[in-house]
């Protein structure tokens, strides 16, 4: 129980992270859950009305379990889901999760490909099926493949600051300095809070310096 752990109304929580997950509604018998993993609603609630977006940050204890356990239930979930892919309704999106889950969990980089490709088949203005593709060929050291994912993740939402940041990335890793600063600025732009993590990186370039980041796993961004 979550609400045993000692203080653990007294963490800290820096910032929050933007996703498309429904967590308020009004109790409906309507309104059903499908699907075995990441349960999707969304499909019974547009029948009724609308899905309003909201900046209420809500906090997920799940990781003061620990990473362990964090990890132990990702991997279930990718058990669950390639059982039951034919039976998922929105394949695309399960797709997705399961790269993400090769991706971050096993790293096992070609698998994640695969699953980031089979969503993209399904849906190609899937721009977070682009993003996991660009970070698989980030981690298999091909910045220009990686660098063509996060172009197409980019003409889908432009104003996506982790597209910016990791399409800087992809461009410092190949050498092309000047791209990558033009990059993190446009991400400094959508989103100032990146100032303190790109500025520094952004004066390394222009000295011509190498210098390597990491992006924090996808499955945090679910």
């Amino acid at each position: 129980n979550f609400f045993l752990t000692k203080d653990y109304l007294n963490k800290g929580f820096k910032g929050a992270i933007s996703c498309s997950i429904v967590r308020l509604f009004k109790k409906d018998s309507d309104f059903k859950f499908i699907g075995n993993v990441h349960e999707y609603i969304e499909d019974s609630i547009n029948k009724k009305g609308k899905i309003c977006k909201t900046n209420i940050p809500i906090h997920h204890y799940q990781e003061l379990k620990g990473k362990g356990f964090f990890r132990k239930k990702q991997l279930d979930y990718l058990e669950i889901y390639e059982k039951n892919i034919e039976n998922y309704p929105n394949k695309s999106r399960a797709y997705r999760h399961i790269g993400n889950i090769y991706y971050t969990f096993k790293k096992d980089y070609d698998k994640a490909i695969e699953n980031f490709n089979k969503a993209l088949e399904i849906n190609q203005n899937d721009s977070r099926a682009y993003l996991g593709l660009g970070w698989c060929y980030l981690a298999k050291n091909n910045p220009k493949m990686a660098i063509n994912a996060f172009k197409k993740a980019l003409e889908i939402n432009r104003y996506s600051d982790v597209l910016w940041i990791s399409l800087g990335q992809a461009y410092s890793t190949d050498g092309k300095n000047k791209a990558a600063i033009t990059c993190f600025e446009n991400a400094i732009q959508i989103n100032s809070q990146n100032k303190t993590k790109l500025l520094p990186m952004i004066k390394q370039l222009q000295n011509s310096v190498s210098y390597n980041f990491n992006i924090k796993g996808l499955a945090s961004l679910e």
